[in-house]
């Protein structure tokens, strides 16, 4: 089995780009990968292949693999569904978004933008595509509290992003009147939840993530079963709770 871990730096850009071709050239029986696009040509070899491919955390609408995490449309939805306006006539948030979440049919946004349909008072200023790359994230931060200096809230689609939106924000000296909330976990994470940084997270519970993946690979390779899509559970994290 080929399995791709994320980075230090990087929940989805760290991995070999050539790995799953790699994977299926050196005749391994399955892979786990953490989500990315693909061409025609690459979706065409993982189709025509014995190998068993399986993508994780980021879901991929391609049918040609399964997937094992969190819906990731339910995901965004529950992003703004959380977010606390009370006392606000207009709730200004900017959205960063990893770029590869566009790519695989940026699903996250998708149920963002469901989600506003009954929070008129959630005023998007601006979405932003970034890669998932912290010093990335701080400077995209940083010139959109230049452009907008009444931005409420900064929203962030995976944990990398996170610390980067959270360490533009404590750069410029802005906590604790601009919020951060979004999707994922991690040192820093936790770390910016413990001090009221980032207001919340939703942790796609990793571990049983990776226990799932493994186990629907093992059955899709060994007993033949059928490529499918698999939903995981998620919690949400909030600093009140990180300080309790």
């Amino acid at each position: 089995m080929l399995l791709e871990v994320a980075g230090l730096n990087s929940a989805l850009a760290s991995g070999d780009e050539k790995l799953i071709e790699k994977g299926i050239f050196e005749r391994v029986d399955g892979i786990i990968h953490m989500g990315r696009s693909m061409d025609a040509q690459e979706l065409a070899l993982i189709d025509g292949s014995g190998c068993a491919v399986l993508c994780v955390n980021n879901e991929c609408t391609t049918e040609e693999m399964s997937y094992v995490g969190p819906d990731n449309n339910a995901e965004g939805k529950a992003v703004i569904q959380n977010l606390d306006t009370e006392g606000y006539e207009a709730y200004n948030v900017v959205i960063m978004v990893n770029i590869v979440e566009k790519e695989l049919g940026d699903l996250r946004y998708q149920g963002m933008m469901e989600a506003l349909g009954k929070r008129p008072e959630v005023n998007v200023l601006e979405t932003i595509y970034v890669s998932s790359n912290v010093l990335d994230a701080m400077d995209q931060t940083q010139k959109s509290i230049l452009a907008y200096p009444d931005i409420d809230c900064f929203i962030g689609t995976d944990e990398t992003i996170l610390t980067g939106i959270a360490r533009g924000v404590v750069d410029l000296n802005r906590v604790p009147d601009i919020a951060i909330a979004g999707v994922g976990v991690g040192a820093d994470v936790e770390h910016y939840l413990k001090k009221g940084i980032i207001r919340f997270t939703i942790d796609p519970m990793p571990y049983e993530m990776g226990y799932e993946a493994v186990l629907q690979l093992y059955k899709q390779r060994n007993e033949m079963a059928p490529r499918q899509r698999c939903y995981t559970d998620y919690t949400i994290e909030t600093a009140s709770e990180m300080e309790s």
